[in-house]
């Protein structure tokens, strides 16, 4: 899906305060590592409830 990783450009876009442009492929990415961590952290709570 992506050849190119944009994490350098998305920490300098985080730590702007998210006032940098982003290209139409770095916001994409931004995107997919957002869900990615909006999936993790939803599946992983329910599966630390399941072990308590």
């Amino acid at each position: 899906m992506f050849n190119t990783s944009y994490f350098d450009t998305l920490q300098g876009y985080l730590a702007s305060g998210c006032t940098m442009e982003l290209t139409a492929e770095e916001q994409d990415y931004y995107n997919a590592l957002h869900t990615l961590v909006g999936i993790h952290r939803k599946y992983d709570e329910q599966a630390n409830q399941c072990r308590s």
